[in-house]
């Protein structure tokens, strides 16, 4: 049973969502895996994996790793500096936009590839399976996926 997922992930949530639309009142980024249509050796694309890894999975014993949300969150106060910082240099919003992906992108990656892994730790049988105690990371293509896309109001870019 795989996970129908149409994977674009919202950038933001509750508070930090008010704090961004100051600087993109003409549109939305999206960060995550959009539109990914590549299968892996496993037959499931790098959408499907990161969904399963999200949100958990049951019935592939797969538990919820919310690395997007959470890795925006503690990047959030440099994704706004940035965005802040390119409008008062005249960047503009379309400009804002896309250095808040960026961040926001960076933020994630960070996340997932530093520190002690997204929890909770690997089981011992997918440690030995992998051959390493990192959560999210065996081969590195969800995490090299993972990217933001910048929707324009009135449709998307």
């Amino acid at each position: 049973m795989g996970v129908n997922v149409k994977a674009s992930f919202q950038l933001a949530q509750g508070e930090m969502l008010k704090k961004l639309k100051r600087y993109a009142a003409g549109g939305t980024v999206t960060v995550g895996i959009h539109e990914d249509k590549t299968a892996r050796n496993d037959g499931l694309t790098n959408a499907e994996i990161a969904a399963k890894n999200h949100f958990g999975s049951p019935e592939d014993h797969i538990p919820a790793r919310p690395f997007l949300d959470v890795g925006i969150r503690k990047a959030q106060d440099k994704i706004v500096a940035f965005a802040r910082r390119t409008v008062e240099r005249g960047g503009g919003m379309d400009a804002a936009l896309y250095v808040m992906g960026a961040e926001a992108v960076k933020g994630v990656r960070s996340y997932i590839l530093e520190g002690a892994g997204v929890p909770p730790p690997n089981s011992p049988r997918t440690i030995e399976r992998k051959g390493s105690s990192r959560t999210l990371v065996d081969t590195k293509q969800m995490v090299n996926a993972i990217a933001f896309k910048v929707h324009k109001q009135g449709g998307a870019s």
